[in-house]
């Protein structure tokens, strides 16, 4: 189906689709099979879906609710949005606007260039990169992986393996423990800002913690005590508890490290 700026609906169907509009909306449910779409301009909206899901558009946005098996969506200037999608494999990349997630699980590739990630109650495999924005996670169960380029990232209610990297901005990362998961760990790095870690209490870690370019013990802000020493250029903390089964790892550039329990 093809239009050259008309609309275009499809509602129970099952097989193959080849949708183009250069102008219209698309709007799609309960589709069984393998859908291919393209607007120009337009926006996408599918709903109560499975099967291999390409969609792309130039200027419009892209939203996906209750859809299930392979999706793959990119947009240039516009938004990405997916609501309870509970896929084998989730690719989602945005040139301009932004990513936002509720209800998601799968192995999960997130990349933004616009305006950050936003992404609630998840489970599975999360690979995020943001070039421009925040990223924002929250209620997250499994293994986690964010690299920002410009951007802070925030990561609340998190359980699992956790790999951050942000070139300028902070992060934050509030952890939950759950003994039903094997793959335990934490690294947490910033080049340019602060790292501020939410551990519970009695947790058995095993933590280092440096500071580069310092040689201040106060940089190192620790609800724990732990043994802090400067060496040459910069602060090392290190603290261990019970059998220090949890490795944790903080390194920041030019800033400070805040470590607290609750």
């Amino acid at each position: 189906l093809e239009t050259l700026g008309g609309d275009i609906s499809i509602d129970n169907h099952e097989g193959r689709v080849d949708t183009k509009t250069n102008g219209g909306d698309i709007d799609l449910s309960n589709i069984n099979g393998v859908l291919k779409g393209h607007s120009f301009g337009g926006n996408f909206h599918i709903s109560r879906s499975e099967g291999e899901l390409s969609t792309s558009a130039v200027g419009g946005n892209i939203h996906l609710e209750e859809a299930r098996g392979i999706i793959d969506s990119q947009t240039s200037g516009g938004s990405i949005s997916l609501l309870n999608v509970h896929a084998i494999e989730i690719n989602c990349k945005s040139l301009g606007g932004t990513i936002n997630c509720d209800g998601v699980s799968g192995k999960i590739k997130i990349e933004n260039s616009g305006q950050g990630i936003n992404i609630q109650n998840s489970h599975g495999d999360l690979n995020l990169r943001s070039n421009s924005g925040d990223i924002l996670i929250s209620e997250t169960k499994g293994t986690l992986k964010c690299l920002a380029s410009f951007g802070d990232i925030t990561m609340k209610k998190i359980i699992g393996n956790v790999e951050s990297l942000s070139s300028n901005g902070d992060i934050l990362l509030e952890l939950i423990y759950d003994s039903s998961i094997d793959d335990h760990g934490v690294h947490l790095e910033t080049h340019s800002g602060n790292i501020i870690l939410d551990i519970p209490k009695r947790l058995p870690i095993n933590l280092k913690s440096i500071i580069y370019q310092s040689k201040s013990y106060k940089d190192i802000n620790s609800e724990m005590p732990m043994d802090v020493s400067i060496l040459e250029d910069k602060v090392v903390g290190i603290k261990k508890l019970e059998e220090g089964t949890i490795p944790i790892n903080l390194e920041v550039h030019q800033g400070i490290i805040t470590i607290k329990e609750s």
